[in-house]
């Protein structure tokens, strides 16, 4: 057999199945087709691995079978990107409302606003003198999951966009009237408002769409969106906002405001205001979510996410065969699997943690304050856990698939659930340091995993479910259009 590579040009010459997955049996084809009748300038298979491919042969099916082989091991990766993400930012929402007093105020003083029951268990870590800062590297984490995944289906528009967008208006005017009534009968509390990424994901994938329907390449699309992001920093003014917001400093906090509380002369039930209600917030948000939902078209912390999703969409094979080529270098530099293991753990703990947190540093700076550079490290703790998350003999399909149960769900209930439940009051007898604050952890971790794995996993297939009903009822309709009894 011939040794040789072949390449597919472009995400558009990968052969796809009805579902948009890479059709392994066509590309088995090709192969074959190419060894009975030489190479095809326009088909060839590019795994960017040259010790993996040495490893599994150079000819036609061994290349094929690597790039089998390193889509499995990138969707596992992808999976557990997701999973480790939803991880966290269930884990540090529980902890910071576990760990936050609430005296009841409905205003925001600056440092608590989680309402919450206070915990009688020791809510500050022996060691680190205050509760493990769980930094939010989850969103970069996320986001860059999100890229790597939608960069396999295509640069074009597809079916998920607007299920994105279909979601997000339920999650404005359907949930709510599902989900808080039924927690409120239980005695529960549920005010979260984690939408807000669900509208920055599908602002992801309009400024891609619209990015290459203009035929801009992908650095500049990235240049474009950084750009915008420095030049409103440093030029928008809000000086009018209210001061119980939470993060109002120097920096704007977004563009086109759609409610009063931002623009005191916006018209009444004008058509800003009417198009916000239906786009934007749907009258969910309350005062004290002015940072990050329901209040402007687009929050200028948004920028720097797109510009992490653009990146990630543009770069993945380059990118990925770095990490590939790392995570070989140290393997082979550690020898054993433990010690690999080890260090993955300790890497995790590492970039897990929110270390700028513990050195109370605030700064109000127009581009260089608190938020932009927190935001900063969280994205290097997220690019750090790439690596450390490939190939780690884990594989979270589930976990990973449920993050959109938190965002629909919120981040409130989870912790009621918490505290009206059993273990907490297990938790509330002890009141010694070094036993309760480990066992509050202990416990808090293992409650945050099962609920990822069962009611996460519930709330994800309820709502994605509606769309697998469509489609069967879809196929049903034109197959039933096509019978003879229908033509009769």
């Amino acid at each position: 057999m011939p040794k040789v590579y072949l390449t597919i040009e472009g995400e558009d010459g990968w052969p796809r199945t009805s579902s948009l997955k890479v059709d392994r049996k066509v590309l088995l084809q090709r192969a074959e087709e190419h060894i009975k009748n030489g190479p095809n300038k326009g088909v060839s298979i590019t795994v960017g691995d040259t010790q993996a491919a040495e490893g599994a042969g150079l000819d036609s099916l061994g290349m094929v079978r690597v790039a089998m082989q390193i889509e499995e091991e990138e969707e596992r990766l992808f999976y557990n990107m997701k999973a480790v993400a939803s991880f966290l930012i269930h884990a540090a929402h529980f902890f910071e409302q576990i760990d936050t007093a609430w005296d009841g105020s409905p205003v925001f003083d600056g440092e608590s606003w989680h309402p919450t029951t206070k915990l009688k268990v020791a809510k500050d870590s022996p060691v680190l003198t205050k509760h493990w800062i769980i930094g939010d590297a989850a969103d970069p984490l996320f986001i860059i999951a999100l890229a790597f995944t939608d960069s396999l289906v295509g640069k074009g528009p597809n079916i998920r966009d607007f299920g994105l967008f279909v979601i997000w208006e339920q999650y404005l005017w359907l949930f709510p009237f599902l989900v808080k009534p039924f927690s409120d009968s239980l005695g529960l509390r549920m005010d979260g408002g984690t939408g807000w990424f669900l509208l920055m994901l599908l602002y992801c994938r309009i400024f891609l769409l619209t990015f290459e329907k203009l035929r801009l390449p992908g650095f500049l699309q990235i240049i474009l969106v950084l750009t915008v992001w420095v030049v409103v920093c440093f030029t928008v003014e809000q000086n009018n906002l209210p001061a119980s917001w939470y993060m109002a400093t120097n920096m704007p906090l977004g563009l086109g405001c759609v409610d009063k509380l931002c623009k005191a002369d916006l018209p009444k039930g004008g058509v800003v205001e009417t198009l916000g209600r239906i786009f934007i917030n749907g009258n969910m948000h309350y005062e004290g979510m002015g940072f990050e939902f329901g209040y402007f078209v687009i929050y200028v912390k948004w920028f720097p996410m797109i510009a992490e999703y653009l990146i990630f969409f543009h770069y993945r094979e380059q990118i990925m065969r770095r990490v590939r080529v790392a995570y070989r270098w140290v393997k082979e530099k550690l020898r054993y699997d433990a010690a690999v293991l080890v260090l993955r753990i300790a890497l995790l703990v590492l970039f897990s943690i929110n270390w700028l947190g513990y050195s109370h540093w605030k700064s109000n700076a127009k581009f260089f304050n608190i938020g932009n550079v927190n935001h900063l490290i969280h994205l290097v703790n997220a690019i750090a856990m790439i690596p450390v998350l490939y190939e780690c003999g884990l594989s979270l399909p589930r976990a990973g698939s449920t993050i959109l149960g938190y965002f629909i769900v919120g981040y409130e209930l989870p912790t009621r659930v918490f505290e009206a439940s059993q273990v907490f009051s297990a938790c509330a007898a002890v009141n010694n340091s070094w036993i309760g604050y480990p066992l509050q952890t202990l416990l808090g971790f293992a409650y945050v995993i099962g609920w990822i794995n069962t009611v996460s996993v519930l709330v994800a297939f309820g709502i994605t479910g509606q769309f697998r009903l469509a489609a069967a009822a879809y196929h049903k309709v034109v197959a039933w259009r096509q019978s003879p009894k229908a033509s009769a």
